[in-house]
């Protein structure tokens, strides 16, 4: 112990004899390392916690395993509640009892539709030009949304753009933000759970 007790006092003197500047410098590394461990420690603790935290059984999980020159790759393992893809996704229970849902009376979405027009101004190398924007929103018998987007601008240039949401925090946001719609008035009982 003694050993231990000298070794500790000598570093203690050689520390002593630095510059001030050094030995400001080295405090603020130690304090820096240590506030980065209890950092690490603690958000790993976190994720753990809300990671793992029981079994959910609403989950239909689906791994993959491929053999490929005699190595096992696993992707992730697909998550899915009432056939929407929830890979990936924290949710929390209001939204996975949206999805279930949503899932179990698709039929009373189905079809429904929404237009947003928007207009607005901007310059480009030619002047100042006027765009007309037209989006639709479109529930798809397979639980999606289709969006659509088309564009005109008051010199002629027009164009076109489609794209589906298939994911379920896709559609759990496209809800949220537009829960107040009146395509969404008769199915107001399932778009509330959010």
């Amino acid at each position: 112990m003694t050993k231990f007790k000298e070794a500790i006092k000598n570093k203690w003197e050689q520390y002593k004899a630095l510059p001030l500047w050094k030995r400001i410098l080295l405090f603020v590394a130690l304090v820096g390392f240590v506030l980065l461990l209890l950092w690490l420690l603690v958000s790993r603790q976190n994720d753990e916690e809300k990671d793992y935290v029981g079994i959910d059984y609403d989950l239909d999980i689906d791994i993959n395993e491929h053999l490929d020159n005699q190595t096992i790759v696993k992707n992730l393992p697909a998550r899915f509640i009432g056939g929407i893809d929830v890979t990936g996704s924290k949710l929390k229970e209001n939204e996975k009892q949206f999805l279930r849902e949503f899932s179990e009376q698709s039929n009373r979405f189905i079809g429904k539709e929404q237009t947003k027009s928007t207009s607005h101004t901007g310059w480009c190398s030619d002047g100042k030009y006027t765009r007309q924007t037209e989006t639709k929103y479109i529930f798809g018998e397979d639980m999606s949304i289709a969006i659509k987007t088309s564009y005109r601008d008051d010199d002629g240039q027009s164009g076109s753009s489609c794209s589906t949401l298939t994911n379920g925090r896709d559609i759990i946001n496209f809800v949220k933000e537009n829960r107040k719609s009146e395509m969404f008035n008769d199915v107001r009982d399932i778009v509330d759970i959010l």
